[in-house]
């Protein structure tokens, strides 16, 4: 019985299932002339030339381009539906809300059309006038910085220009409005972008600041990009396709925009490889978890939806003809879509599968093919079929397969002694390459035969290749900007290869060029990146480097350590520090990594060893502290400060010199380091930081840290000091010169000691909103995280007596989201006790609302607090719970909580919190009833810190004298004394703005009057402290309140005219 078997052809298919023909392929390029390279060591054997040793193959138009890359997907109708409402989730969200999914994953074995899966969306977006941007992540992974990310925004900025003038107008003012003054960030990292921005700035090289805030920067500037240019009415579907090869910076940053909630117009597409399912994959579906997303998994095609895939690329209109053939091969293949077209083409190639044109049939013969199975994965059949080629397009692709996914012509022919372009031509006939003649670009058809390609070179000789590639192309580059452009190219084939280099001079030289890579990594933002090569620097350099090769050794170690210190990898940075302190020349020369290593401790919470670390450099630097400090040592350098200031106003100190002594340069700037650790673990050495920060600019000259020092002196003028008028002056001042040197570097910390302190003695609390919500928003932009985010705190506290609480609550909400994103756990839990505190009181909490445990808070954070020594954080949490206990009527329990708080009132630096403290205490402490003689003399003497701090800000401070002078007289049983003041308190909290103060004043005269038997003076009084606690929105405190009073005897049922 015969083996052979036909079916006869039906004619051209139709719009479902056309394949195109690789003679179209072929018919769209175009002649190109070359120029030759000189011989040397090369990756090709010598007898590359132009098709010298290839026979063409024309066997008609049927031959191996008839079973091309069909459109046409088999077998994935659910998934395509499913995937079409990912998408519908995005386009169908109305404005301002969260679409249901902002996330699918497609995975699947290598071949089971994942990437055709999600390229059927393509026309659906581009039908609602969105984008579709794709990129693929390279197995390589040595081209540009987030390669497959930045391909997908180059494709935005084209379609944008495409669509002409108005468009790019549009979409500049969009993202400028969006990123403010951080463009370069992006035009960085996408230089495309400036044919929509316009060219950047170019800035100073970055400061490292605190944690990893330079990361947290670019993530936060990228998260608003995002949201500027997506929306439902122009909704973008980003693909990136082979997610198993992203680096950890990609997906960092893509975790980052996925988790980002305010996105509302973007569906991110990932593809995924199950079988290579790595460490850094399963990292990233950890993180995102709390995502919703659509899950697609792939499997191999059922068998009808072979046998119909198969009779289509036959033409044929029956399945059941073509059955036989797909019995032959089906339980191989196990219906993976790719593997059955190579197996196909393979067929062809090997004459066992053929089209007879005169009978218009396919014939092919069983039993041979079932000989010829002799593989078992795709990769084997591909290894097969890619070593039939001419020896000079195998090796053409085994040098592309170790560069990449995609081809660069150009760079090829840089290694190559002849033009590469046939063995290009030869390859993409066969269908192992594909082209496009846009960006001139070629690229693997698929994955599976770069792999395949990158196999046939001998695994022993795979290191040698790589080096070899990397050096032609190093000494291809004749200028310095080329070189630069391609450096992750040749660093990452030398890396590959590194253990191979015998000869240090060409060590040195790759450290050298390893140094280039980190410093340009860094201005993209890409530090993972950068410390991959920086340590590959460190790597290649000598035993001896520090005397052979002092200053490269000294700057890559630095740049390092500040890299490692900015991806979080804290033990690299003690041991490059370390290095550093050893191997160094001169004191000088430790300076960056002694700043470094401060950061680095306090970023982990060890204060005291930051401290300790920077008083011993600022000794070195002829800085000198005392060991133990003392409010003496502090009066005695306030007295010194004040005599070398006396008689210079501002205008003459904005007349200094410049600070131009080395030396005092580097104190200053560890000043300004340890200034904020100060502050928190050891108060008594703050001041003396301050005060030195002074001194040296008065004797050596302006610099921009002057402002920071100039600002803090300003606040312990306001505290210790009491002398407002010159506090605000120093306040101005420290402003002043922030000015003078047109730096954004330090605002978030002038801003939030200026505004959020010094102001208080002088302006309208409302008037300091705006500006520390802009510091905010400028110290995120420069990297300065902890104190965009101080700033945040404080504008929320200070909204608090003067918001509704519905509106505090969406304040924190905000600013809390942000801090969580930024990994800001310390100042998150900061600002949670008021957070829980706003729950309690609008009456979502759950149980007593005097307890500040909750949604917010948990049971056990004192205990957490106390073990980690966080007095600042403790003391916070003791003076909300005085407040609920206070507004809840518990003044024993207010009590206790405010004498741990009284500790806090000592605080040198004078503050908005300090006068809360005080503030609060003495409503207690008068609040009690009958005083002793002892909080009698403790409240005559608050009333009068109060009565002098009115006379600087009557505004923030006159409605809180009379309030506390009315509970002073009411605890005294001066009647008409207290009635006066209670409503010249109600009064000037009405005015002023403050609602909590406003209500409290009614509430205790009401309460006074009660007691005094005024029944109908205290109903007045009462009723209107309930309206105002109800537009302040504290549901339960109105509760109490009535129930309290309704004890007594009073109804409280209509609101007053009064409120």
């Amino acid at each position: 019985m015969s083996n052979k078997r036909k079916v006869k052809f039906q004619g051209v298919l139709g719009d479902d299932g056309g394949d195109e023909q690789a003679s179209a392929c072929l018919n769209s390029l175009i002649d190109r002339s070359w120029s030759s390279k000189e011989k040397g060591e090369s990756v090709f054997s010598e007898s590359t030339s132009n098709h010298s040793d290839e026979k063409d193959d024309k066997s008609g138009d049927w031959t191996v381009s008839s079973f091309g890359q069909s459109r046409r997907l088999y077998g994935r109708s659910r998934e395509k539906v499913a995937l079409r409402q990912a998408y519908r989730s995005i386009w169908e969200a109305e404005a301002g809300s969260k679409p249901t999914v902002q996330l699918a994953l497609i995975s699947g074995l290598a071949g089971s059309g994942k990437t055709s899966l999600a390229m059927s969306l393509k026309q659906h977006v581009l039908e609602d006038g969105g984008f579709f941007l794709t990129g693929k992540f390279d197995k390589m992974q040595t081209s540009q910085l987030y390669d497959a990310i930045v391909s997908a925004f180059t494709q935005l900025v084209e379609n944008v220009v495409e669509k002409g003038v108005e468009s790019v107008r549009a979409m500049k003012q969009t993202i400028q409005a969006a990123v403010h003054t951080e463009q370069r960030i992006l035009t960085d990292m996408i230089p495309a972008l400036t044919k929509i921005l316009g060219p950047s700035r170019k800035d100073s090289p970055k400061e490292f600041r605190q944690s990893s805030d330079e990361v947290s920067s670019f993530k936060f500037v990228f998260r608003m990009f995002i949201r500027a240019i997506s929306s439902p009415e122009f909704p973008i579907v980003l693909l990136l396709d082979d997610l198993h090869y992203a680096d950890d910076a990609s997906l960092d940053l893509l975790q980052s925009l996925v988790t980002d909630s305010a996105n509302d117009g973007i569906l991110f597409v990932g593809t995924f490889r199950i079988e290579k399912k790595n460490d850094r994959i399963k990292r990233f579906l950890k993180q995102i978890e709390s995502v919703d997303l659509t899950d697609i998994r792939l499997a191999g095609l059922p068998r009808e939806s072979i046998d119909e895939m198969v009779a289509d690329m036959f033409s044929v209109v029956h399945p059941e003809q073509i059955k036989p053939l797909t019995d032959t091969f089906y339980n191989r293949t196990s219906g993976n879509v790719f593997y059955v077209r190579q197996f196909l083409l393979y067929l062809q190639e090997e004459k066992l599968l053929s089209f007879d044109e005169a009978g218009m049939e396919w014939v092919w013969d069983e039993r041979k093919i079932l000989d010829k199975l002799t593989f078992r994965k795709s990769i084997e059949l591909m290894t097969i079929r890619l070593s039939k080629l001419p020896k000079g397009t195998r090796e053409v692709l085994e040098v592309a397969a170790c560069l990449g996914s995609q081809l660069d012509e150009k760079l090829l022919n840089r290694i190559s002694p002849r033009p590469v372009f046939s063995h290009l031509q030869k390859a993409t006939s066969m269908g192992f390459l594909q082209y496009d003649k846009e960006s001139d670009r070629y690229w693997f058809s698929h994955d599976i035969i770069q792999e395949a390609a990158y196999k046939m070179v001998l695994y022993q000789e795979r290191e040698a290749f790589h080096l070899t590639i990397g050096r032609e192309l190093w000494k291809s580059f004749d200028d310095i900007e080329e070189l630069e452009d391609h450096i992750f190219i040749i660093l990452g084939q030398i890396r590959e290869g590194a253990n191979l280099i015998n000869y240090q001079e060409e060590k040195n030289d790759v450290a050298a060029l390893c140094l280039r890579a980190g410093e340009l990594a860094i201005c993209a933002s890409c530090f993972q990146t950068a410390s991959e090569y920086l340590l590959l620097g460190v790597s290649m350099l000598g035993e001896n480097c520090w005397n052979e090769e002092y200053d490269l050794t000294l700057e890559l170690y630095n740049t390092a350590a500040e890299v490692e210190y900015c991806v979080g990898n804290f033990d690299n940075v003690e041991k490059l520090a370390s290095e550093i302190f050893a191997k160094t020349r001169l004191f000088p020369d430790t300076l960056r990594a002694h700043s470094i290593h401060v950061y680095s401790l306090g970023s982990r919470g060890h204060m005291l060893k930051a401290i300790e670390r920077g008083l011993n450099v600022l000794e070195k630097l002829g800085e000198r502290f005392p060991t133990k400090q003392s409010p003496n040592s502090v009066a005695v350098a306030m007295k010194r400060t004040k005599w070398l200031i006396k008689g210079r106003p501002n205008e003459e100190l904005l007349r200094l010199p410049l600070m131009n002594n080395p030396a005092k340069l580097a104190a200053m700037q560890m000043m300004n380091i340890m200034f904020l650790y100060a502050y928190i673990a050891v108060p008594s050495l703050a001041p003396l930081i301050s005060l030195r920060m002074v001194k040296l600019t008065l004797e050596y000259g302006l610099c921009d840290v002057s402002s920071v020092g100039f600002v803090t002196y300003a606040m312990l003028l306001c505290g210790i000091g009491s002398d407002f008028d010159e506090g605000y002056r120093f306040g101005d001042l420290a402003m002043k010169i922030f000015d003078k040197f047109d730096t954004k570097a330090w605002i978030g910390r002038i801003a939030a000691w200026f505004y959020g302190s010094v102001c208080t003695w002088r302006k309208p609390i409302l008037m300091i909103f705006d500006p520390i919500k802009k510091a905010h928003r400028v110290a995120l932009e420069t990297g300065d995280i902890d104190f965009a985010m101080l700033n945040a705190n404080i504008y929320c506290w200070e909204s608090f007596d003067i918001s509704t609480l519905p509106k505090v609550e969406k304040i924190i909400s905000g600013f809390s989201s942000r801090m969580d994103a930024y990994g800001q756990e310390s100042v998150l839990m900061m600002i949670k006790p008021l957070w829980q505190t706003v729950h309690n009181l609008t009456g979502r909490a759950h149980g007593d609302p005097r307890v500040l445990t909750g949604q917010i808070m948990e049971q056990d954070y004192m205990v957490q607090y106390a073990r980690e020594n966080n007095k600042t954080l403790l003391i916070w949490c003791h003076f909300y719970r005085l407040l609920l206990a206070y507004l809840f009527g518990d003044m024993e329990s207010a009590e206790v909580h405010a004498s741990v708080c009284r500790v806090a009132e000592n605080n040198p630096f004078g503050s908005s919190d300090h006068v809360l403290l005080m503030f609060y205490d003495a409503l207690v402490t008068m609040g009690q009833g009958k005083m002793s003689r002892q909080q009698q003399k403790n409240a005559t003497r608050c009333v009068k810190i109060f009565k002098s701090w009115s006379k600087q800000s009557p505004e923030n401070f006159l409605g809180k004298l009379y309030f506390l002078e009315a509970e002073l007289a009411a605890a005294n049983g001066d009647s008409d004394r207290a009635h006066s003041k209670y409503t010249s308190a109600i009064s000037l909290s009405r005015e002023g703005g403050f609602i909590l103060q406003h209500a409290l004043a009614n509430e205790r005269a009401g309460k006074y009057f009660l007691r005094r038997g005024e029944k109908e003076l205290a109903h007045s009084y009462l009723k209107e402290a309930v309206a105002v606690y109800q537009k302040w929105g504290g549901k339960a405190k109105v509760d109490h309140l009535r129930n309290e009073v309704f004890r007594s005897g009073v109804a409280l049922t209509h609101s007053s005219s009064r409120a």
